[in-house]
């Protein structure tokens, strides 16, 4: 792998994460109930989704290996925490932590033979965004 690589993983990275702050904040600012979280919905659906087909492809696309590398670790340090709950279970706690990317990293890594891969990060996307939206509104509510 080139330094070249390693720098588009590190700037695909960090504009997923930046735009999903943006995204989360937006929503909680947001007064409708339907964009406060239709748009968080959106966006980790569909990052969920690129991300996992990225990572399923990733003899084709050389950078999924060096995302994969990259999430690793984060992975392994959980992992360790959710050992006995079972894989399914270890997916949706992994996704509801570490968001769409490392969702679909954990599902491609422990449910490798899966059919139903796609509606799974789909489900962890949508219970993520009722918690993490529905916690950011209830304490910006509090707070402001």
């Amino acid at each position: 792998m080139r330094i070249r690589d390693y720098l588009i993983v590190g700037i695909i990275l960090a504009t997923h994460s930046i735009l999903g702050w943006f995204v989360l904040l937006l929503a909680t600012k947001s007064g409708t109930f339907i964009f406060s979280f239709g748009l968080p919905l959106s966006f980790g659906i569909l990052s969920g989704m690129v991300f996992l087909y990225i990572f399923n492809h990733d003899k084709v696309i050389r950078i999924a290996r060096l995302i994969e590398e990259k999430e690793e670790k984060i992975e392994e340090r959980w992992l360790k925490h959710f050992a006995h709950s079972g894989k399914l279970a270890s997916c949706f706690l992994m996704g509801m932590i570490g968001g769409p990317v490392l969702a679909a990293l954990t599902i491609r890594l422990l449910l490798p033979k899966f059919k139903h891969k796609y509606s799974l990060v789909t489900a962890v996307v949508i219970v993520n965004t009722i918690f993490y939206v529905g916690f950011l509104k209830g304490t910006l509510g509090l707070i402001i």
